[in-house]
This record gives structure tokens, sequence and C-alpha cells, in this order.
């Protein structure tokens, strides 16, 4: 209610041009442009203008969202860094609002679309590494379509599930936090412990051991180098997707065609895939310094052996539901809890008007970018069989290998083979490859430890 009450000046410094003096006529710039057709200088016209404002900040967000998804290794928080870095010259065009807006729209498109990628090509982000896992795995059966659309449904209804569930995730999110934060790497630990000790022989849970304590050392060590730029690159990109794609290859000599349906899951499964996704999701507006790997890890374990078409699901909830819950966090108590939600935060104070707003704004993207999601999942799906898997995979590997060269340089190189060692050593035993996101959950225990 208080913003309600601020007067036309204070408006006008929050939300720049919308509430300054009248659009005149003789003015030049594209927002007289854009309403000049509807005349006059009326309160109305300026809310054209917003709107339309607003609309192209949502254009922009959502491109830039497709660009920093469909291609490996360019990193959402880059985009973000980029509209940072040049907001003094676009703040006098657009409103601080309109750039959080457009924040909001990249973000939530990146996550979406970055399933395609991560199950298409095999070249995952921290947030969908363990989705190459069971995404490839259907797409050798045909079911690559599928798999991104599995993904994107547990995306839509992850955010739609948050935002049901708002008032009492604002009250959570302010008292829990103070009191977790101090337990962190022994909650952590002891999840470590038990993916161990839940294995049946001593030769698994050796094994399995081994696998955390290699992976581990590699992501920290990767994480403490100084000066590494995309350090994730290389190391999830060996870990989980080149070792895939060599085991893959090794096994399979080509992609089969690619199926366009999608069978139904039973509604008990859906829903509680959904709300496993987005309860460890939210933890990330929790849990400082813990991202959507670890929330990923979690939600396996709440939601048992459902199979991996359930599983694609809960990734999917994870993944959009921790991004809101960057910008729920921001508001609650003033943590950002990524990237993008951070930068935004240096453009723009969040108070309870804006919040509302990037609510709604975050709403209506979810549903363009879902319909987005299947319709490029879908040309991937019916051109990728054309090509011989053999040659796409070196063509991958390659192109992987040359991103890693050109952001990590040749330190990124060497990760990128060690990673690669260590992912096709936890296959041939024949140990489940989720145990290699320790590489990004020891660093977070001995950091809290």
């Amino acid at each position: 209610m208080k913003i309600i009450k601020e007067n036309v000046p204070a408006l006008a410094n929050r939300y720049g041009r919308w509430f300054k003096n009248p659009v005149s006529e003789k003015t030049s710039g594209f927002k007289n442009f854009l309403v000049f057709p509807f005349g006059g200088n009326s309160p109305g016209r300026r809310v054209i203008v917003m709107i339309f404002e607003i609309l192209i900040a949502i254009a922009a967000g959502i491109i830039l969202g497709t660009f920093t998804g469909l291609i490996p290794g360019i990193h959402i928080n880059l985009a973000a860094a980029g509209v940072l870095l040049f907001s003094s010259l676009l703040l006098n065009y657009f409103s601080p609002i309109s750039l959080a807006v457009a924040i909001i729209a990249m973000s939530i498109t990146h996550v979406f679309l970055d399933f395609v990628p991560s199950i298409f090509l095999g070249a995952p982000s921290d947030a969908t590494a363990l989705a190459v896992l069971p995404g490839h795995k259907l797409l050798l059966e045909g079911k690559g379509y599928e798999a991104v659309v599995l993904s994107s449904i547990g995306g839509f209804f992850g955010i739609i599930s948050v935002i049901v569930f708002l008032p009492l995730i604002l009250i959570a999110v302010k008292h829990i936090f103070t009191f977790v934060r101090p337990h962190i790497g022994i909650m952590l630990l002891g999840l470590v412990f038990y993916n161990v000790l839940r294995k049946k022989s001593f030769e698994k849970r050796a094994w399995t051991f081994v696998v955390i304590t290699l992976a581990g050392s590699l992501g920290f060590l990767t994480l403490n180098i100084p000066n590494i730029n995309q350090p994730l690159l290389p190391l999830l990109a060996g870990l989980f997707g080149i070792s895939t794609l060599i085991a893959s290859t090794l096994k399979y000599s080509a992609v089969p065609v690619q199926v366009m349906d999608v069978k139904e899951i039973k509604k008990r499964i859906m829903t509680k895939s959904v709300f496993a996704g987005a309860f460890s999701g939210g933890l990330i507006g929790i849990f400082p310094a813990l991202g959507p790997a670890q929330a990923a890890m979690l939600a396996r374990d709440l939601i048992g052996n459902a199979g991996k078409r359930a599983y694609l699901v809960t990734l999917g909830a994870v993944s959009t539901s921790s991004m809101l819950f960057g910008l729920i966090t921001l508001f609650a108590i003033n943590k950002a809890r990524n990237g993008s939600i951070a930068i935004m935060s240096e453009i723009v104070n969040i108070n309870a008007l804006d919040f509302v707003f990037l609510i709604t704004a975050a709403m209506a993207v979810c549903g363009f970018v879902f319909l987005l999601t299947t319709i490029i999942a879908k040309i991937f799906a019916r051109n990728i069989y054309k090509i011989d898997y053999t040659k796409i995979s070196f063509a991958i590997i390659l192109f992987i290998a040359l991103m890693t060269l050109y952001f990590s340089h040749f330190t990124g190189l060497l990760i990128l083979i060690t990673g690669t060692a260590i992912g096709m050593f936890t296959i041939t035993k024949n140990i489940a490859r989720h145990n290699l996101m320790s590489c990004l959950m020891v660093p977070v225990i001995i950091f809290y430890l």
C-alpha cells in the first residue's frame, strides 16, 4: 500500500520516463514514435508507453534467453552482465523496472531452453547436468522430444506451484533462513554419506565413495583456480557430457528416428515430481551457496524410483523454481541466490509493487516459453537422426573442447580431460552418475565446515 500512496515525482524516480513530463509530439525517441498514433498527452497515453516498453523488454529478454539457453558455454550471467554494463545507456530509453523485466524474461527462457542442448547434444549446465543421463537415454530410444517436453512441463508447473504458495514461502524464507545457516555443512555432509551408505553391497559403497572423492576433489580444485573463466563449462561437460557421448558412441551407431508423442504420466507421480522439484529448488533460497545441482540430487531422493521420465519433470521444476526463488529471496531477505538476479538488483531495488510486477511477468513469459521450447525441440528431433551419430558426437566433443579452450584456455582443457576420465570410470564401474554432482557439493561442504 505504501507504493500506491507515492506521489507522481516519486513514481517518476522509480519508473523512469513513464510518469515524468508528458510525452510531446515535438520530442524524438522511440517512445514518442510508438504512441504517436494515439495522440494527446493524457495518462492513458503514458500507460500505452509503459505497455509497449514492457513488451519490448520481454521480447528482448526472450531473445537473449534463447541465445544463452541453446548455445553451450554462453552463461545466463554473461548476458545479464552485458545488460548491467550498458545500463547507463539503456536507462536513457527504458525505466529500471523494464530492464529488470528483461532480465527475468531472459532467465526464465534460459532455464527452459537449457534442456535442449543438454538432452540432444549432451552439453549440460550446472542446472541440467543430471538431465543428460535420463534425457540422453530417451534420445537413443527415439524419445528426445518427449524428454524435453517432460522437463518443460515440470518447469511450467514448478513456477505455478511456487506462485500458488507464495505467501507461505515468503514467511518461511524469512524465518527459516537464520535458523538453518549454521548447519548447512553438516546437513550436506549427511546427504553425501547417505548416498554412499544406501548402496546394498560393500563393493558398491566403496566405488561410490571413490567416485564422490574424485569428483569432489576435481570440483574443489577447479573452483579454486584463480583467474579461470567459466570453470563449470569444462567441469560439467567432462563429467557428464563428453563421457556420456563417448559411452553412447561405443554402444550405439546411430540416433533413431525421433517420435513426437509424449506418453502420459500418472497424475499422482506428476504431482509428486513437480512438488519435489519445487521444494528442492526452494531450498536454494534458504541455504546459502546451494545451487540447482544440489537441489536436483535431493529431489531425486524425494521421488524415489519413479523412473527417468518423472525425474525429468522433477529437474524441470527444480530449474524454474530455483530461478524464481532467487527473486523471492531478493525481495524477502535482500539476498540474491543466483547471478542474473544479483545483477538485476544492481539496477533496481525491489519493493512490493516491483515484486508483483516481476512475478506477473515471469508467469506470462513461462507460458510462452513453454510453447517455444516444444517447437525448438521438435525442430531438433526431426533433424538430428539424419546425421551419423558418431559424427554428431565427434562434432559436439570438438565444439565443447573449442569452447573450453576459448573461455577457460588450456587449464580448462585439462579439467575437461580429467572430468571425462572420471566420468568414464564411473560408467565402467556402473556407479550412479548423480554421485558426480559431488563436484559442486563437496566445495560447498568444505566452505561451511
